[in-house]
């Protein structure tokens, strides 16, 4: 049975509006460049210790950081430590270090680590090695955590790190970690201070994956999402027949 010209009009417009919005967000997407698929602006160029082959003459040196996490009422407040170039966040739970007498805070650290240190064998690291140390203020008495704080780092473009490692010596051990491929970031809890690495178990040279998604991700996801709305347009006009 042929359908009445206002609808077939009516199902001409509900296939267009659901067309318009993925398309139009891939569209978007590709005339922004770098731009990221969830609106974040792409990070800028990582900031290497030991740049790789190729990068040496656009790098920049990486940044430190430092801040204080002072005492109240008895206990350390809460805070989140990084480095100037955002490379490393160090979140710290309120109470994550004993208060001591004659002491009005703890000062947290953040430093690259010069030269990088060789991997242990097996092992291959995404982006640079920190250190990180806490100390009491005034004393500059080592201070040790009493719970897990949160240790954030950004990897390189093209690669994706399986795990953030605890740089013991010559070896590495694996603290585990969750990966934001979008934001090029892992992240794990730490019980203590040290030097601090992310990476992957691989032969030297790898990489554990490519990085974030690219335009042809994002123009798929959008023919899928054009899909889901046609199928919704499609029901609520067998509805009203």
């Amino acid at each position: 049975m042929q359908l009445p010209r206002h609808r077939r009009r009516s199902a001409i417009w509900l296939v267009c509006r659901a067309l318009t919005v993925p398309i139009g967000a891939a569209l978007t997407l590709a005339a922004a460049g770098p731009a990221r698929a969830d609106g974040i602006a792409t990070p800028e160029p990582y900031h290497w210790v030991s740049p790789p082959p190729g990068q040496a003459a656009g790098n920049q040196a990486p940044a430190s950081g430092s801040g204080t996490v002072a005492f109240t009422g008895g206990r350390a407040e809460p805070g989140s430590i990084f480095t100037d170039d955002g490379q490393v966040t160090f979140s710290l739970p309120q109470g994550a270090f004993a208060p001591a007498t004659g002491q009005t805070g703890v000062r947290i650290a953040i430093t690259p680590v010069r030269p990088q240190p060789a991997p242990p064998a097996g092992h291959v690291p995404d982006g640079n090695a920190y250190s990180i140390t806490a100390t009491y203020e005034p004393s500059a008495a080592p201070a040790i955590l009493l719970t897990p704080a949160l240790l954030d780092m950004r990897y390189p473009p093209g690669h994706r790190p399986e795990s953030i490692y605890r740089i013991d010596g010559s070896g590495w051990t694996s603290l585990g970690g969750s990966v934001q491929t979008l934001l090029q970031t892992i992240d794990a809890r730490i019980s203590q201070t040290g030097r601090f690495v992310a990476g992957h178990q691989g032969a030297a040279g790898t990489s554990a994956s490519s990085g974030p998604p690219g335009l042809l991700f994002v123009i798929a996801l959008a023919l899928v999402s054009a899909g889901v709305l046609l199928l919704i347009a499609g029901v609520r006009f067998r509805r009203g027949r």
